[in-house]
């Protein structure tokens, strides 16, 4: 009975992490698409100010997308958490430890741990320094213009670690039901072979 509440919870646990992930890939690109179609004026300081005039619509995704990718942290954490908790008790109760398809399994949950960790601790924290600096109206528009560049390379990296996490999720989704196989008795093993 246990291990049908603990491969429940590990279930939705997983599925609620690569759900956000999806959700989140989807949502920012509507997010930009839409607010650049109604190319909106900010009224809000410092962001009004006449340098950032025809930067509006990309100040105003930027931060929503940013606040909605907040969110999933929490998420993801609470996620990546409640996954360490079931998967170590799948490990050292049910299922074959060492088997190709659990080692697998643990490793990619693993290693997606790790890619949120560098997400949080590395590259979100750079986004949000270069994006600030980006639409600082009182600096020059050469340091905007170099805010700028050192943010390119961290977006991008932060769209590669969202989606490397997605995949091995969703390989942990595929390789789960082989790694967390529903042992059977002997006598239904016998039952089997007789029929």
């Amino acid at each position: 009975m246990m291990q049908r509440w603990v491969t429940g919870l590990y279930n939705l646990l997983l599925g609620v992490w690569v759900g956000g992930l999806v959700m989140f890939a989807v949502g920012a690109g509507i997010t930009f698409q839409t607010v650049r179609a109604y190319d909106p004026t900010l009224g809000l300081e410092p962001y009004d100010a006449a340098v950032l005039a025809d930067q509006g619509p990309g100040i105003l995704a930027g931060a929503v997308v940013g606040h909605v990718l907040d969110g999933l942290a929490i998420v993801e954490l609470i996620c990546a958490a409640g996954l360490v908790v079931c998967a170590t008790l799948q490990w050292m109760f049910w299922g074959a430890r060492w088997q190709w398809s659990n080692v697998l399994r643990c490793g990619m949950l693993l290693a997606s741990g790790g890619l949120l960790a560098l997400h949080l601790g590395v590259i979100g924290p750079a986004i949000q320094t270069h994006r600030d600096a980006m639409y600082d109206p009182t600096s020059s528009a050469l340091a905007r213009s170099e805010a700028r560049s050192a943010f390119e390379p961290y977006h991008k990296a932060s769209e590669k670690v969202a989606g490397a996490m997605l995949l091995l999720l969703a390989g942990a989704c595929i390789i789960s039901p082989f790694a967390l196989g529903v042992k059977t008795s002997g006598k239904q093993q016998r039952k089997r072979s007789d029929d």
